[in-house]
């Protein structure tokens, strides 16, 4: 055994040497040679002989106390068995129930202790979540559907008829300058055709006797149709019904002057009105243009033809007796036409005309062609295709032509010409333009009856 250290001495002089029954080792031996500690290992070494006898001495066997170990081993094992119970009892609770009832308790206690922590958290989760609702809710004033948004609107209620009066302004005055502009292009048009309007002011025919009138003007075009057809005409308001909601559009129109800034204005503010009031009620009930109009239908359409102007446009306009062309009949629109054509074509080629009295009565034909006719003659030849007295005779034709078929030798024709003083072209004219002579002689018989 090697002993060389301090604390290696002392383990054996206070464990080895009393369990084993020998004050000293069997073998003690030291490498350390500090000279310092000599004096403490000095007493556990043996002095022997270097021989083999002194060898012998000390190998000798051990005689070891078996008393002392079994004792302490006993003892320890008492020590042992009442620590155990110490920890195990449960009534009273030994010292491991004692830990698990400590903990237990400290648990309850941290427990206790973390409540108003969990608390705070859940706390700050619902708030979070509450406030990502009521952000949700609340919205942006730009959402009309959000809280805000509404609130927004609702600010807005009490200024909304201002405004809506402050944009409709706005709109008058665009349509006004859509107008301005319409009557500029119509001062262009008169410009262009004065010359024209010039000859008929002082052409005493045309002035006095015929009534012609030429002009450039603005008009209406179609506003009726073109309104009508993009409201229901079976629905609440104004325009309802389709003879009745056309009798009012056509109100409105009879009675504007198109060129006149003030007239237009009355008349898209009319409009705008009868849209928004059903005016066949007394009193007038208010009403939503979005009810009037017919599925694919929006406001924005009726808004854009009043307030857009496209039904207002410049038009040269022949008037006959103050009567527009477009309510003439068929047969006094081409008089009109043949008579502005005989009077202002300055021209002086030989003109060929079918039938002119076609539609009209002898009274017209006397009245209005005769004279405009003869006028015609002064400058150029005028050829008539006729079967009215009045423009062969009254027009003091210079030539009859009198034509003729025989459908028995096939169809052949013949012409006969002479003046009209001639007696067989005189023949010819009272039988086929008076019924003979003696038709005409009845006739004048007749109109002689009341004198």
């Amino acid at each position: 055994m090697e002993i060389g250290q301090l604390k290696d001495i002392n383990f054996h002089q206070n464990i080895i040497f009393p369990t084993t029954g020998l004050q000293k080792p069997l073998i003690i031996c030291s490498d350390n040679h500090k000279i310092t500690e000599y004096s403490v290992k000095m007493p556990l070494w043996f002095r022997a002989d270097p021989t083999f006898r002194g060898l012998l001495m000390v190998l000798r066997e051990p005689c070891i106390k078996r008393s002392a170990p079994e004792k302490i081993r006993d003892e320890e094992s008492t020590t042992i068995i009442s620590v155990n119970k110490q920890l195990d009892d449960v009534d009273p609770p030994g010292l491991r129930q004692q830990v698990i009832d400590v903990e237990k308790r400290i648990a309850e206690f941290q427990l206790k202790l973390d409540a108003p922590n969990r608390d705070y958290k859940t706390y700050l989760k619902d708030l979070k979540s509450w406030q990502e609702k009521r952000e949700k809710i609340e919205g942006s004033k730009d959402d009309p559907e959000s809280l805000r948004g509404l609130q927004v609107a609702l600010a807005a209620v009490d200024d909304l008829p201002s405004k809506i009066n402050e944009l409709k302004e706005v709109q008058i005055k665009l349509a006004l300058q859509i107008h301005a502009e319409k009557l500029s292009q119509t001062v262009i048009y008169r410009d262009l055709y004065g010359p024209v309007q010039h000859f008929i002011d002082t052409h005493e025919l045309a002035k006095d006797k015929l009534e012609l009138e030429f002009r450039a003007e603005l008009i209406n075009e179609d506003f009726a149709n073109r309104l009508l057809g993009l409201l229901a005409l079976n629905r609440r308001g104004s325009f309802m019904g389709i003879d009745e909601g056309r009798a009012r559009v056509e109100k409105f129109i009879q009675s504007t002057n198109w060129e006149d800034v003030e007239s237009v204005r009355m008349f898209i503010d009319n409009v705008d009105t009868a849209l928004h009031i059903d005016q066949r009620e007394t009193p007038s009930v208010a009403t939503q243009l979005k009810d009037q109009l017919p599925k694919g239908r929006k406001p924005e359409e009726v808004f854009d033809l009043l307030y857009g102007l496209e039904y207002v446009r410049p038009r040269y306009i022949l008037r006959w007796e103050g009567k527009d062309i477009a309510v003439l009949s068929p047969g006094e629109r081409g008089t009109l036409l043949l008579v502005f054509y005989l009077l202002i074509d300055l021209g002086d080629m030989p003109l060929v005309i079918d039938q002119p009295e076609g539609n009209l009565d002898n009274h017209t034909v006397a009245k209005i062609l005769v004279d405009c006719i003869r006028e015609a003659r002064r400058k150029r030849q005028v050829f008539i295709v006729t079967h009215n007295p009045n423009l062969a005779v009254v027009c003091d034709a210079d030539q009859i032509v009198h034509a003729s078929i025989e459908k028995d030798k096939g169809n052949i024709i013949t012409y006969k010409t002479g003046a009209l003083e001639n007696p067989a072209m005189s023949k010819y004219v009272t039988d086929v333009l008076e019924g003979t002579r003696w038709a005409f002689d009845v006739r004048g018989k007749k109109y002689d009856v009341g004198k």
